[in-house]
């Protein structure tokens, strides 16, 4: 990807080094870390909810719901950051043009006008409009995969640890980041 990237031409002109450097850590954060984020924060979702690990097996049907539901719960983006590009007022905040604002997606996923019981981890909660993967224009283009390779894991996950897991005993370290949430490590007891 990398080298087509190197390659590629728009107008007969090639990508500026800050261009390629801007694709590339898109590639990395948005392609990887928040896909293993998901993941992770979904095994994190039904530890603490062991029920729905039981519910799971015996409908794996579930399984899209379940990862919606993690990214609500516990969004891999807890913020993103937008430029004002002229003069607005939201909330009746006044901000001016050219303002930095940070949308708090974590919070705005747990607002209980719009996600009832917003405390509760709910496998089949209707309507999920969680901000997880953005909104209008702004929405992940990596989407379709990440939700595919979420999907994948968790299925194997059920297909191979037919027992009880659970997350080890002893305190996990979280991400050391502004934007993502997640853990350093995950690990797992398992009992057939």
């Amino acid at each position: 990807m990398v080298s087509a990237l190197l390659r590629a031409e728009v107008d007969g002109e090639r990508l500026s080094n800050e261009e390629l450097l801007g694709f590339c850590v898109l590639l990395l954060v948005a392609g990887n870390e928040t896909t293993t984020n998901l993941i992770g924060n979904a095994i994190l979702c039904l530890d603490e909810y062991p029920e729905a690990v039981e519910r799971l097996r015996a409908n794996r049907d579930l399984v899209p719901g379940v990862l919606e539901e993690a990214l609500r719960y516990y969004s891999p983006l807890k913020l993103t950051i937008r430029g004002t590009t002229t003069e607005t007022t939201i909330g009746g905040q006044r901000i001016e043009a050219g303002k930095l604002l940070f949308a708090w997606i974590a919070s705005a996923n747990r607002d209980e006008a719009q996600f009832p019981d917003a405390s509760q981890f709910t496998i089949e909660r209707e309507p999920n409009r969680h901000l997880g993967f953005g909104r209008g224009i702004h929405f992940c283009l990596g989407t379709p995969l990440a939700r595919l390779e979420a999907k994948i894991a968790l299925n194997a996950m059920l297909d191979r640890l037919p027992g009880s897991w659970r997350v080890s005993d002893g305190p996990l370290t979280p991400l050391k980041s502004m934007s993502t949430f997640g853990v350093k490590q995950l690990p797992l007891t398992w009992e057939k």
